[in-house]
């Protein structure tokens, strides 16, 4: 059978194989993913049994891997359709003037949710700790506190 795009095969019926989608492929222009970290200590006793000790310690992560969707439905377009709503991208709806559109994603209804892995993710951690040290014959005592905060849209490349 010589089959090519002068020659289909008229014997399959595509429409059972729609909407067409994937897995998510790699964005080709994806850069590399980079990390910054930083540290600051300063410490200070008093007397010769307690030592303070006061830390900030931070990471900045960018151009990390986000699953993003590739052709994403049109809200605006959802809106203004009768029984479209969340995730009726791929549903076929009457409008006002009694037209079928059939969908809302941009690329055409027989492409349905395909992703990629782009590097668009940035994530941030700054912390301040604080250590208090005092000893007394043969008994130590420490105490220590830690306030953080820490910001990210790429844990477990998750969708944005």
């Amino acid at each position: 059978m010589n089959v090519g795009p002068g020659n289909p095969d008229d014997s399959i019926d595509w429409s059972v194989y729609e909407p067409i989608t994937s897995s998510p492929g790699y964005l080709h222009t994806n850069g590399l993913p980079s990390t910054q970290q930083f540290q600051f200590s300063i410490e200070r006793q008093f007397g010769p049994n307690t030592l303070l000790n006061v830390s900030y310690a931070g990471a900045l992560g960018r151009h990390l891997l986000v699953d993003q969707e590739a052709n994403p439905g049109n809200p605006a377009l959802c809106l203004a359709l009768p029984g479209c709503g969340p995730f009726g991208e791929d549903g076929s709806y009457t409008n006002a003037q009694g037209q079928t559109v059939n969908g809302t994603r941009p690329l055409s209804p027989e492409i349905g949710s395909n992703g990629w892995y782009a590097n668009i993710g940035n994530s941030s951690y700054h912390a301040l700790q604080t250590t208090l040290r005092h000893v007394s014959g043969p008994l130590e005592l420490m105490a220590a506190y830690t306030y953080s905060k820490s910001m990210d849209l790429a844990s477990g490349l998750g969708s944005r």
